[in-house]
């Protein structure tokens, strides 16, 4: 057609090609998948049954940068055997027999990250047996679903990936709003706002004869106190 073509084109041809089953192709930023894929942490398995049946193992493919043939190229060692793939800090792409197969996909797979951040919070986050997940992974079959991980279910035994979440998510997702760098420090930005924060309410209550230096002492000495309990 005359339309210009999307930028993620190369990685929708990718998907067509490699998958002749696979007749559409969406690919989104859904916020709590997308959130996945910016922190580089896999969702895990063997855990919610919905994204068991019909998501299967979601993987995440590496960062590149979007909109050229690197991208086709690192979704391209998870096609054959998902139908889901976070793109590392960037987003989610589908692809299934048809469109609302597609849309089905996506509405799962960030119901999933939102449920298990959820679930984090509430300081529990209980996983299946292999005997659970063997029943589920043959019920899929039932549906006439395929997933790579069949011959393991019939032998009753179903790897899991829980370790990434459960090691690199810690409890207070949400809660506090943290921005922590790559040594889980409290980065120099969030300490810079907090105490921009501070010394305008300090400056607003603080009395006429308090100087500049004594304001600003206070305020230093506040935001250490504030940044030590994050």
């Amino acid at each position: 057609g005359k339309r210009k073509r999307s930028s993620e084109f190369l990685m929708h041809a990718a998907i067509y090609k490699a998958r002749p089953d696979v007749v559409a192709v969406i690919h989104s930023h859904p916020p709590h998948a997308t959130a996945f894929a910016v922190a580089g942490v896999e969702l895990p398995t063997c855990i919610h049954p919905e994204a068991e049946v019909f998501l299967g193992p979601v993987k995440l493919a590496k960062y590149v940068t979007p909109g050229d043939q690197r991208l086709a190229d690192s979704i391209l060692p998870f096609v054959k055997d998902s139908n889901t793939i976070l793109l590392g800090s960037h987003g989610v792409v589908c692809f299934d027999s048809d469109l609302e197969q597609c849309y089905y996909k996506l509405e799962i797979v960030d119901a999933y990250a939102r449920i298990l951040l959820l679930a984090k919070q509430l300081g529990n986050v209980n996983t299946l047996s292999a005997a659970e997940m063997s029943e589920l992974i043959q019920l899929k079959a039932r549906f006439g679903l395929s997933d790579p991980r069949m011959q393991e279910a019939i032998k009753g035994h179903v790897t899991c990936n829980v370790s990434d979440f459960m090691s690199r998510v810690s409890g207070d997702v949400g809660e506090k709003g943290r921005m922590v760098g790559p040594g889980g420090q409290v980065t120099a930005v969030q300490r810079e706002q907090t105490c921009a924060a501070v010394a305008q309410a300090i400056g607003s209550m603080a009395p006429a004869q308090y100087s500049e230096a004594d304001i600003e002492q206070l305020v230093q000495t506040i935001t250490d106190q504030i940044m030590a309990t994050m």
